[in-house]
């Protein structure tokens, strides 16, 4: 399954090198490049989680995605067929946590591209990817879509990843 990167609102990087954005982020930016606020402000962020046997750190990674604040229905959890309870409490633990179970480990790639594909399909502009191992400090996504919206030239932000017990690594 591959996912429309276009439709994303990603950027779209030609065999010449050269940017183009997408209809859908361009509207973003007015015609000198400074980012149009009240469109910034309404479009949908959806986070991204794949699970395998994650235990304690997939839900303490979907925490803090809800802590962001997302909405839980924007949070979505895709379980490759985790022999542990770790998909059963996410669901108990966060009432409407977006999950998407497969029957098997179909792969990084391939969950991460389920999970996109809903994403798309819910109406989302923005992705973000997370390990299932992750946790964000409180005000990550501001962080990111500030960034983002600095700069008509940027389509793709990501956070620095630190180990958790000890960030200075």
């Amino acid at each position: 399954k591959t996912v429309n990167v276009e439709g994303v609102g990603e950027l779209l990087l030609r065999s010449t090198g050269e940017v183009q954005r997408s209809r859908r982020t361009a509207r973003l930016y007015d015609e000198n490049g400074k980012l149009n606020e009240e469109t910034f402000a309404l479009r949908r962020i959806h986070a991204i989680v794949v699970n395998w046997g994650g235990g304690q750190a997939a839900l303490d990674c979907v925490r803090s995605l809800l802590d962001q604040p997302l909405p839980p229905g924007n949070v979505i959890f895709v379980d490759n067929a985790s022999s542990d309870d770790s998909c059963e409490r996410a669901i108990e633990q966060f009432p409407g946590l977006t999950v998407i179970r497969n029957d098997s480990n179909l792969g990084y790639g391939y969950a991460n591209n389920q999970g996109i594909q809903h994403a798309l399909d819910q109406g989302a502009e923005l992705v973000f990817l997370v390990n299932n191992d992750v946790v964000a400090p409180e005000g990550t996504l501001d962080i990111l879509l500030q960034r983002l919206g600095t700069d008509p030239n940027l389509g793709v932000v990501g956070p620095r990843v630190l180990y958790r017990d000890d960030p200075g690594r």
